[in-house]
């Protein structure tokens, strides 16, 4: 079998427009497979570039081409290097490339084996479609906020981005099985990546999955905490229980209740306070429960880890991985000879007869799935919603076809042999993290919830299988696409915690940075030692204009502000606010803590009602805070076929 899938795109060209995070992302991932990425900026360089660790962490490996697109030279050299490409990647919201002749219609009509992918908050159709937003405002859109209620009381986002790296990812799915389509059909495809719209069915499956019943976290002598994972048999209770609590002989529950589950907490606690974290790994080795300590994202182990999985299975790089590649420059213009192009333009069409839906691309794919396990479920529901032929053999059941007759195996719990399994695709869950709370626990998601407070906390869904679905069904893809070329299948190692884990280093350089870098008045301010200091400890959910906030009424309400001064005197002419509306970035930053509660008070003068009629005719990028029925029955979504009506009742369209 093939060893790795390191050269799954070599040869295809990728043009990238995108800015910020998801796109960026998406396209740094590609750049593992051996895809060859032109980033295409603005003269003056892309947002992101202001804040070099999240610049740094997501374009490693990228050629630079800078470009003002309202100079008719260089747009026609842009228009020309995207002819060519293979993928278009953007990241604006609708409408503005097609200002410059650079939308999907133009292009691909131009192009018809062109792949273009936009990625948006929430669409390029759809009644929110031309809404301003942040992450914050699309878990707030999504319900996943009001999911996170249960664990930390009141309606919160994640500290980790959930919405823009699971965006990112779908990209890379999608772009990854267009091109697997465009091999068999030779046509391209549109491809519409809302950040709500891969949200919204994290949020679907969620609510149809029982409730974790996991023990959760615990806090040791040492103030480190101990993760102990999902409890869904009597054995494992029963294991549980006897390990923890030293006792010899405990005859197993016939079921396990909530009450059962709370009173073990609550009697763990006690315990496990009582001994250092070091000392409760070494009595819970062997232990046959699922367990782990709570990792900081920056922990060593487990960075070695990420890049080793990065280097020998692709995805997820994590920022590190970045460090060893050459970032795009802004010195190459578009001008430069190094960028190559053809002489002429193609005639350019108004309109586009591609398909933008991906249904059907995985047609005459074939999959079994052996056993039942949640995260296999995850993957084999990503292959099917793509018209793959997804079939399940529950335990005990024998499979009448050979294995090796199969495209893709996913064999999570190791039942059959690699050698069974002929040229298909064999996918394998690694034996640890064996859950998702102990993924979470030691992917530093855990670690880094706890800057909102203190607390570490675990989220309410689970976002390590969800994140490993992703890039599971990104590498068998890529496998796919390798095996077109030399007929040989591929041994896939699935760990719950490295998409995870990546996506928390990569934020977590932020949160950490030496320096946030700006122009203007105060540039040379911000990057003195005085100002980086101050700094250091850095939080999006520390800026004063970013978050959930509670109204009058006692409802909640996201408010999505960052860097952008606009947005925020905008939002105090609003709120009647006066002159700190002129306060720049960085002086926000500097007073964000009496700013924070300035902004928590004015949220309190007005009902949501009234906040809503008063924001809703500026660019302030605010969502009241959802819950999944709400989001069920938003126009938004329902428009966008995340939901299907069927006799009175909604059901998830996977």
């Amino acid at each position: 079998m093939h060893p790795n899938n390191v050269n799954a795109l070599d040869g295809i060209k990728i043009v990238d427009f995108s800015q910020n995070l998801p796109g960026p992302y998406a396209t740094y991932q590609l750049v593992a497979l051996g895809a060859d990425v032109i980033k295409v900026e603005p003269p003056s360089g892309e947002p992101a570039r202001k804040v070099p660790w999240l610049f740094t962490s997501v374009n490693g490996g990228k050629k630079g081409a800078a470009a003002d697109l309202k100079k008719p030279d260089e747009l026609e050299k842009i228009k020309r290097i995207c002819l060519e490409a293979d993928v278009i990647v953007e990241g604006f919201r609708p409408g503005v490339l097609e200002r410059f002749g650079l939308d999907a219609a133009s292009l691909t009509n131009a192009n018809p084996k062109l792949v273009y992918c936009s990625i948006s908050g929430y669409g390029q159709h759809g009644l929110m479609a031309e809404y301003p937003g942040h992450d914050i405002n699309y878990q707030a859109a999504s319900g996943v906020c009001h999911l996170q209620a249960k664990v930390g009381g009141k309606p919160r986002g994640t500290m980790v981005p959930v919405g823009d790296f699971s965006a990112g990812m779908n990209a890379v799915c999608s772009i990854l099985t267009a091109l697997e389509e465009r091999k068999k059909t030779g046509h391209g495809k549109i491809l519409d990546i809302a950040m709500t719209d891969s949200l919204v069915s994290w949020m679907n499956i969620s609510d149809q999955l029982e409730a974790l019943c996991a023990p959760g976290l615990f806090e040791t002598s040492d103030g480190k905490f101990l993760a102990l994972g999902e409890v869904k048999d009597a054995a494992s209770y029963s294991a549980m229980i006897r390990v923890i609590t030293s006792q010899a002989k405990l005859n197993p529950p016939s079921s396990i209740t909530s009450e059962d589950i709370n009173k073990l907490r609550s009697k763990f606690s006690k315990i496990i306070a009582g001994h250092s974290l070091a000392w409760w790994l070494e009595q819970l080795t062997g232990a046959g429960f699922p367990y782990s300590a709570v990792r900081e994202p920056g922990d060593v182990a487990g960075a070695e880890k990420v890049a080793g999985q990065a280097r020998h299975c692709m995805p997820v790089l994590g920022p590190r991985d970045a460090e060893q590649r050459d970032l795009p420059t802004l010195e190459k213009s578009a001008s430069n000879d190094d960028i190559s192009f053809s002489s002429e333009i193609p005639d350019i069409k108004a309109e586009s007869e591609l398909l933008t839906e991906l249904k059907g691309s995985l047609e005459g794919l074939r999959i079994v799935k052996l056993g039942e396990n949640e995260l296999s479920t995850f993957i084999a529901g990503m292959f099917d919603a793509e018209g793959a032929e997804v079939v399940s053999v529950q335990e005990g059941k024998t499979l009448s076809a050979e294995f090796g007759s199969f495209d893709v195996v996913l064999d999570l719990d190791g039942k059959v042999s690699v050698n069974e399994c002929g040229s298909a695709i064999y996918c394998v869950l690694s034996a640890e993290p064996s859950c998702d709370l102990s993924a979470q626990a030691m992917s530093g998601f855990v670690s880094m919830e706890a800057s909102f407070d203190g607390v570490p906390r675990a989220a309410a869904f689970p976002v390590a299988n969800f994140s490993a679905a992703q890039a599971t069904f990104a590498r068998i893809m890529a496998a796919l696409l390798v095996r077109r070329s030399d007929g040989l299948g591929q041994t896939i190692v699935i760990d719950r915690s490295a998409a995870l884990q990546s996506w928390c280093q990569t934020w977590h350089e932020g949160l950490n940075a030496d320096q946030i870098g700006t122009r203007g008045l105060f540039g040379k301010w911000i990057q003195s030692r005085a100002f980086v200091r101050r700094i250091r400890d850095y939080s999006i959910y520390g800026l004063p204009h970013y978050g959930i906030f509670t109204t009058k009424d006692g409802l909640y309400i996201s408010l999505g502000i960052v860097d952008e001064d606009k947005f925020w005197a905008a939002f105090c002419r609003s709120a009647d606010l006066g002159w700190i509306g002129r306060l720049p970035f960085p002086l926000r930053i500097l007073f964000a803590r009496p700013l924070s509660e300035r902004v928590r008070h004015v949220f309190l003068e007005k009902t949501l009602e009234e906040w809503i009629m008063l924001l809703d005719p500026t660019e302030v990028p605010f969502i009241p805070v959802m819950s999944l029925g709400e989001v069920k029955h938003h126009p938004q979504f329902q428009q966008r076929s995340q939901f299907r009506v069927s006799d009175k009742t909604l059901d998830a369209v996977n």
